[in-house]
């Protein structure tokens, strides 16, 4: 074993060690990051965005459920989109619920990632999520990568437009603002291209059957999504969006590398190669997971046909 994966043991042994209070910890990081992203982002409520309030949610957040943070996060973002504008506030109320509903009729589980997208997306480093939702997750999931490009292209124009979306004479109609700022945006079809690409990319390479798969499709998925978007803002004209898209791609390649360093070896959906040796031999060996499907008892019940002979007989 070498010393690398020596030390990976040892922080997944203290992990093991310490399961509950990792856990408690994680959650309420994630919580912390996407309400200080909603805050950042939509500044608009007043004292609800102060950083105290937003450290009590997150404490609270450790103790919940990522579908019950997804679900706070949520109601943390439309109260301040409805310091800005009550018109925008139930519109994206609106496109929230069908990004859920889509996703419910493929049976998605993991819709939580959604206002995780949002916040990524703040963040310029909307790949991690596809990137996560591929290394952990099926391949159905793609529509919650869909829903979630969605929401987060929208959520981001209302933040750049927000001067324009504000309650008052002045205030740009919300049809008006979809039509020209998303629908007719070139740059939309471009993001949700690139994140389904990434999603497909990491997912494929991640299960095939060739070494480091893991490490592969975490580079070659990011790869994919910054040449997709540099390509866009390249023939649209948007140079100045390039810098914060090389950082934001440089922090999706350290998520994933995490994550390829923990939760690699926990992948039991494919064939694996391992070799290794002692002071004798060299061992090769295949790996293939087992399927067990549980037999159906069936129950034969033998119906014996009474002779014409007894019948007669019995009259």
């Amino acid at each position: 074993m070498t010393p690398f994966m020596r030390m990976r043991e040892s922080v997944r042994n203290l992990i093991r060690a310490h399961e509950i209070a990792f856990d408690r910890i994680g959650h309420g990081f994630i919580m912390l990051v996407c309400l200080a992203a909603v805050a950042w982002g939509f500044p608009f409520a007043g004292g609800i965005d102060s950083v105290w309030v937003i450290l009590v949610l997150s404490v609270l957040g450790m103790f919940m459920p990522f579908s019950a943070q997804a679900l706070l996060v949520i109601v943390f973002l439309l109260v301040n989109l409805f310091a800005l504008s009550g018109q925008i506030a139930g519109v994206t109320a609106v496109i929230i619920l069908a990004a859920y509903a889509f996703c419910s009729v493929f049976l998605a589980q993991k819709t939580h990632y959604i206002p995780g997208f949002v916040a990524a997306r703040l963040w310029s480093a909307p790949g991690i999520i596809p990137m996560q939702i591929a290394l952990l997750g099926s391949l159905n999931e793609v529509v919650v990568v869909i829903s979630g490009a969605v929401v987060s292209f929208y959520l981001q124009e209302v933040h750049v437009n927000a001067g324009l979306l504000k309650d008052g004479e002045n205030q740009m109609p919300v049809i008006d603002f979809i039509r020209e700022r998303i629908i007719a945006n070139q740059m939309f079809y471009v993001y949700i291209f690139a994140m389904i690409v990434m999603f497909l990319a990491v997912y494929t390479i991640r299960s095939m059957n060739i070494a480091h798969s893991w490490g592969i499709s975490v580079v070659g998925g990011t790869a994919a999504e910054f040449l997709i978007l540099l390509s866009g803002y390249l023939l649209i004209g948007s140079r100045k969006n390039i810098p914060m898209l090389i950082l934001g791609n440089i922090v999706v390649l350290l998520v994933g590398a995490a994550t390829n360093y923990l939760y690699r070896d926990f992948d039991y959906t494919r064939t694996e190669k391992v070799q290794f040796e002692d002071d004798d031999y060299y061992y090769y060996v295949t790996a293939v997971p087992k399927i067990r499907l549980t037999e159906e008892k069936k129950e034969v019940k033998t119906i014996n046909r009474v002779s014409k002979t007894r019948r007669g007989r019995g009259k």
